[in-house]
């Protein structure tokens, strides 16, 4: 934690981390000192490296009335763990949020307990803000003074629309003195919206508390809604209000939900099932009526919904079924793992089944990587990003990250170091849920020998791998370093990459030659090289060859051909311009044929020869008329011009000496010019 001295001044946006908190750039949490740096600059982009642990620490939540949280913090499927906070007016990893944006984060064994205020373990005020995949288990958030607002999750949601999806508080305990309370959120006073959420295992165990529900103590104001989602767990009091879903139901809807919740310890005035006192809008709700004690929806109210276990017939009701209401109206997968025996539905964890080649490059790693669901479901939302961190194993160096395209199985990490054992995490986030980190980790080991040759194309493993595209430089869907017919490595001429493709032919000698290392051509320039190969085909073959240039200057190229000691045109031949992941690449593509005009080695052999490239006509090459257009340098034509432009200038000063040395009352018709 930063603490401010009168010979150090902290400036109000210091962060000891990397980053420079913008969206594109993140500040980059590493340690819980720099999570507590949040607090410098309310307003950044945040990110965390790896899990947080702030066991003894002295923490204060970030954001506070009038200073409130207004940035982003990507979790990045991360644990946040160890923080106690104690005494707070408003207790939470942050205390208050406007219109914060908060994903894919994990709370783990804390304490949040407040004096005064509100309480959540997540945020105690919110003013608007989207808080999507907040995974919430082992935490205690406790308020001790009456009249607090508590909720496992948020504590009061008020001002603009605020949305919670995908978000869980799990085998933890909600408690409070007064007031309301909820599983996931205290008091609603706005457009809240809680989508595909849930609690489990949760003690809700409030003194005297008026309101309390197992997803939320009371919808007070604006148009909330709850849809797809579930409490279970207990609720033990003896307050005037509670349901098993919503304490104060008194606006807004709830739907496509359902309620397991163990009220039989309470000994509220107004109790139901599913709400205390209920006269929102409730639609293909339901609750387990034997868990609850009893058998009505809605303690005082007119909201509808349906008791199922009625003297204990179907205990299983909720539990690993998707063909049940309302979990029939729930999309397994996304996120849901509806069908694991025994079970109420849980958020399905993902795992990477991943193919390890054998053996890896010396100096990179490969993984061909599928994402599956636990139980086999593959998952069915859309992937938003994909991540990769890995060390050297049995150290504690720190865990270095990398991402990869979202629509590629294969991910490479490239610079490690030969004969060397690598741990490996991998982590996807989807458009609902994302993977769990700990439960993806391989070990790879590193090649001895820098030079595997997998497909035999003389290009080594090692450097196809690396090229952009996560080593497929031709954007075909498999790694180039898999295919004798694809070779790829970085062009000396340019320092970026260059692909070479043949539909049907093995290459071999592949390299890119400089116009001088084969003969000059006075009417082009060649800025990219000519690629020089052999293509090992049938005799008297065609082959289709692609040529892929990364990262070209501009320019209007056309493809010319050495051959028999001349350049020509290559006849048919066509080149575009392509983005190819983040890359502008040229790609020129033509025909050639075994022992015809564009083999070089003129034979029907087998094999073609071929160096050709992409061309620029030549700065000052003028159009003759016979033929292609001829160099001709500029030097010559300047050198020749400069004592004629100097005379010209000479005898003009002259002229205007003897205008004015003549009478100036007589007009002079005559003028110089250039």
């Amino acid at each position: 934690m930063l603490v401010a001295s009168s010979l150090v001044p902290v400036t109000a946006n210091a962060f000891s981390g990397t980053g420079s908190g913008t969206l594109g750039d993140p500040y980059q949490i590493t340690n819980c000192a720099s999570w507590l740096e949040m607090a410098n600059n309310l307003s950044a982009y945040y990110i965390l490296e790896n899990n947080i642990d702030c066991t003894g620490t002295s923490y204060t939540p970030i954001g506070s009335s009038g200073s409130e949280f207004t940035g982003s913090l990507n979790g990045n499927g991360f644990v946040i763990s160890g923080v106690t906070v104690d005494g707070s007016n408003s207790a939470g990893l942050f205390g208050y949020a406007i219109d914060a944006t908060i994903i894919d984060l994990r709370i783990e064994n804390s304490n949040f307990i407040n004096s005064t205020g509100f309480n959540g373990a997540l945020v105690g005020n919110a003013d608007g803000g989207t808080f999507t995949n907040i995974t919430a288990s082992g935490n205690t958030v406790e308020s001790i003074q009456a009249g607090a607002v508590t909720g496992g999750l948020i504590g009061y949601t008020q001002g603009g629309a605020t949305a919670i999806s995908s978000s869980n508080f799990t085998d933890g305990t909600v408690a409070s003195n007064q007031g309301y309370t909820g599983g996931l959120v205290g008091l609603v006073v706005n457009d809240l919206t809680i989508s595909k959420s849930y609690t489990n295992g949760v003690t809700i165990n409030p003194n005297t508390s008026t309101y309390v529900g197992g997803l939320v103590g009371g919808m007070n104001s604006g148009s909330p809604v709850i849809s797809k989602s579930y409490a279970q767990g207990t609720i033990s009091s003896i307050d005037t209000y509670y349901g098993g879903l919503v304490g104060g139901f008194f606006t807004g809807t709830v739907e496509d939900s359902f309620a397991a919740v163990d009220m039989t310890a309470g000994a509220g005035t107004y109790t139901g099932g599913a709400f205390g006192v209920g006269d929102g809008t409730s639609t293909n709700n339901f609750f387990d009526a034997t868990l609850a004690g009893r058998s009505d929806c809605t303690g005082n109210g007119a909201a509808a919904c349906t008791a199922v276990n009625v003297g204990n017939s179907t205990p299983d009701y909720f539990k690993g079924n998707s063909t049940n209401a309302p979990m029939s109206s729930w999309i397994v997968d996304d996120p849901w793992n509806l069908n694991e025996t025994g079970a109420y539905p849980t958020f399905a964890i993902g795992t990477a089944a991943c193919d390890d080649p054998t053996p890896q490059p010396a100096t990179a790693m490969h993984f061909a990587c599928e994402w599956l669901r636990l139980n086999s479901h593959k998952y069915s939302g859309s992937k938003v990003s994909q991540s990769i961190s890995y060390r050297a194993h049995g150290t504690s160096d720190p865990w270095v990250s990398q991402s990869w395209p979202v629509d590629d199985m294969n991910v490479v990490v490239c610079g490690l170091q030969p004969s060397t054992q690598y741990d490996v995490k991998l982590h996807v986030n989807w458009t609902v849920g994302s993977s769990d980190w700990e439960s993806n980790i391989a070990s790879s080991v590193t090649s001895g020998s820098s030079g595997v040759d997998t497909d035999g194309d003389g290009v080594k493993d090692s450097v196809e791998l690396c090229g952009p595209n996560n080593g497929d430089n031709n954007n075909d869907g498999t790694l180039d370093s898999a295919q004798a017919t694809v070779a790829s490595f970085v062009n000396p001429k340019t320092g970026h990459y260059a692909t070479i493709e043949s539909d049907t032919c093995d290459l071999s000698n592949t390299l890119i030659k400089s116009e001088s290392a084969l003969g000059n051509d006075s009417s082009y320039n060649y800025p990219v090289g000519l690629f020089d190969f052999s293509a090992d085909c049938g005799v008297g073959a065609t082959t289709t060859i692609t040529q892929y240039y990364y990262d070209p200057p501009a320019g209007d190229f056309i493809l010319r051909k050495y051959v028999n000691g001349q350049y020509r045109d290559v006849s048919g031949a066509v080149l575009n311009r392509q983005t190819i992941g983040s890359h502008q690449v040229l790609v020129a593509t033509y025909s050639v044929t075994d022992g015809g005009p564009l083999d070089s080695d003129g034979l029907v052999n087998g094999v073609i020869v071929d160096p050709a490239g992409p061309a620029l006509v030549s700065i000052g090459a003028p159009d003759t008329g016979a033929g292609r257009p001829q160099e001709t340098s500029i030097v010559p034509l300047v050198a020749a011009m400069v004592p004629l432009l100097f005379a010209a200038v000479i005898a003009g000063i002259q002229a205007s000496r003897r205008a004015n040395m003549s009478d100036k009352f007589i007009k002079h018709d005559n003028s110089i010019g250039m």
